[in-house]
Order: C-alpha cells, then structure tokens, then sequence
C-alpha cells in the first residue's frame, strides 16, 4: 500500500474518532462535517462541454459518437447524487452543520473548518480527503455512492451507504466498540480493523 493509502487507512480506524472538539466524554460527535464530493462522469462531461453551449439532446449525441452511453451515465450520477443526499439528510439530522465541496473546491480551510470528513465517491476521493488532513485526530470517513460499480476498499461496509444514520450510530461508539471487541488501538492501523468492527453486531 502506497503511504497516501495508508495515511488514508489509519484514519479510517475507530481509533481516531476522538477530536477534542468533536467528542463529548468518549464518543464521535463533530459539529461540523464537510463532505468531500466526487466528479461523475455524467457531471466531467457536461462541465467539458458546458462553453460549446451544448443541449442535452447535444451531448448524448456526441457521447453516443465517442462510444459513450448517455443514459448509463446519467443514471450512475443519479445514484450518486441519491446516496450522497441520503448522508447529508442523516448529518443534518443529527443538528450536525454540514458543508458539501466538490472534489475541485476542496482545500486546507475548509479541513481546518471540519470536526471531521466525509468523503463521498469512491476510493479515489477517500485518497483525496484523507491527504489534506494533518490532523492525526480529525476522522476521514468514506462512503461508496455506487456501490454497484465500485469495490469502496477504503470506506465503510456497503450497508451503511444506504443506511448512514446506523453507520453514525455505530461511529459514537468507536472507541469503546474497539476495545469490547478485543483491539489495540493504535496510530497505524488497517482498514480491516474498521471493516471488522463495523460489521459486527
């Protein structure tokens, strides 16, 4: 593993979830979360393409020209989208204050701004999120958004992209959860740690 995928790796650990400004005694509480969200395809072209003025029915023609499905594409954007307003739903509903930033927006303000990140794509934006952050204490959290197309080895189970409310339950609990399930906390961790403590009951 590379040490920007380990860098990521630790900070995926439960171990980390202690923020003196997010936490209340020992849980994960942050106040404010900035959710770092990926480019889809459907969005890269259309921002491409955006200063020929093109229509809809124009760059489904010329995706169609370059061997590209229009349709296919547009419905993985939707799932994206979908699956990351259902993380920012459940944020908010907890009275979190919540930013969401595009991967091109994302910077060392807004981390220093965070009690924690979220990143919502794939693999390659957990990369992203978690290389920005110094804070060995500030969380890095990744959620797949299409799961259906992507492995997510860096983020949480495929479970918790449809069901994050449960994930941040379960995240409150980290420190503790760890050390009843018989882990040494450490700096340096694997992401199986997490995996494991996450899908146990």
């Amino acid at each position: 593993m590379s040490s920007l995928g380990a860098r990521a790796a630790c900070r995926l650990c439960p171990a980390a979830f202690g923020s003196r400004r997010a936490h209340v005694g020992s849980a994960f509480r942050p106040a404010r979360v900035a959710v770092v969200d990926k480019t889809t395809r459907y969005e890269f072209e259309q921002q491409r393409y955006r200063y020929a003025g093109l229509s809809e029915e124009d760059l489904r023609e010329l995706l169609a020209l370059k061997g590209s499905n229009y349709n296919g594409l547009l419905e993985r954007h939707n799932i994206h989208t979908s699956n990351v307003q259902h993380v920012l739903n459940s944020l908010r509903n907890e009275g979190i204050d919540v930013q969401l930033v595009k991967r091109r927006e994302y910077n060392e303000e807004i981390v220093r701004w965070a009690d924690a990140i979220i990143s919502a794509g794939g693999d390659g934006t957990m990369l992203l999120a978690s290389s920005k952050v110094l804070d060995r204490l500030k969380p890095v959290i990744g959620v797949n958004t299409d799961p259906e197309r992507s492995e997510g080895h860096l983020c949480l189970p495929v479970r918790y992209t449809y069901s994050f409310p449960e994930a941040l339950q379960k995240l409150y609990r980290g420190g503790s959860g760890v050390r009843e399930s018989g882990f040494i906390l450490k700096e340096l961790v694997s992401t199986l740690h997490l995996w494991i403590y996450m899908n146990s009951n």
